[in-house]
């Protein structure tokens, strides 16, 4: 009695196996159907959006997302003709990049906000700068309401009127902001030219007086002090004529007295003493004398 009782539960463990086994197989026919049937759908769907716009081939019948099943769970794999998601996009009549950016508004705007919008001809740069809108905080969306401001309108089509304008709005704003910053950049662009101008014709007016200083057998640096001295000079002979004592103003007239005439000769012979030194220390400093003209370059010697 006791051998077919472990009988009978050796059999209960070995039938409870191949039931498991029956259910993983049932399963795995029903997962197979289910793909199966999925990729039907998929076929039949792009055999319908083939001969639409590009417009209708985004909105109709929920295309976009047929499309992000396909790409997310990597359908295309199994499915003959195709194998990939470039053939894919192919196979619908748009382009890869045209349906990756649709995706990504699907994925910013959500499915509520697509679905609400189907309607309204939005193309590409609008969707960009609503984009941009939503990453500065200007719009926010979410699964029932669209706020602008301290404006919420619901996605349902009672307000695609209302949708409709507050989206232009955002657009147009967008679109005004573009242009000031174009603006903004081409006046930069026009000091920047005009900066790049004014640079190039000082390098001009450089590179020509440096070579006329070259021509002449200046050294670096030597003519720009020559001038200097010559700058002297000048101011020296417009201060020698206050002094010349030929046809003076202070030597002549009732108030040139004695004494004015004493203090005039006391100050020229003062001016006389400081000039002597300079020159004294000078020709020590410069190597000078009177009667040596070797340290002048040739054209200026005696």
């Amino acid at each position: 009695m006791a051998v077919k009782k472990k009988m009978d539960a050796d059999t209960m463990a070995a039938l409870e196996v191949v039931n498991m086994e029956k259910a993983v197989v049932l399963n795995a026919e029903d997962e197979q159907r289910c793909k199966e049937q999925t990729i039907k759908r998929i076929y039949e769907q792009i055999g319908k959006v083939k001969t639409m716009d590009a417009f209708e081939k985004i909105a109709a019948g929920g295309l976009i997302m047929m499309l992000k099943e396909i790409k997310e769970e990597r359908l295309y794999k199994d499915m003959p003709e195709l194998g990939t998601w470039q053939k894919v996009c192919d196979s619908v009549g748009l382009s890869r990049s045209k349906i990756d950016e649709e995706l990504q508004n699907l994925e910013v705007f959500g499915q509520e906000f697509f679905a609400a919008t189907a309607a309204i001809k939005i193309d590409r740069a609008s969707y960009r700068k609503l984009r941009n809108s939503i990453t500065d905080g200007t719009m926010v969306v979410d699964a029932e309401y669209v706020t602008i401001g301290e404006e919420k309108i619901p996605l349902s089509a009672d307000h695609m009127d209302d949708l409709k304008e507050a989206l232009e709005q955002v657009i147009d704003a967008k679109d005004k902001l573009i242009e000031e910053k174009d603006a903004t950049i081409k006046a930069k662009d026009r000091v920047a030219q005009e900066k790049e101008k004014m640079i190039q014709k000082q390098a001009k007016e450089i590179a020509k007086y440096e070579g006329e200083t070259t021509k002449k057998g200046f050294k670096p640096g030597e003519e720009a002090l020559l001038k200097k001295i010559e700058a002297l000079k000048t101011t020296f002979d417009g201060f020698y004529t206050t002094i010349d004592p030929e046809d003076n103003p202070m030597l002549e007239g009732e108030g040139a007295t004695d004494r004015v005439k004493a203090a005039f000769i006391g100050v020229v012979s003062y001016m006389r003493t400081c000039v002597q030194a300079v020159y004294d220390t000078a020709s020590v400093t410069c190597s000078v004398h009177d009667d040596d003209d070797s340290w002048l370059p040739e054209e200026m010697r005696d």
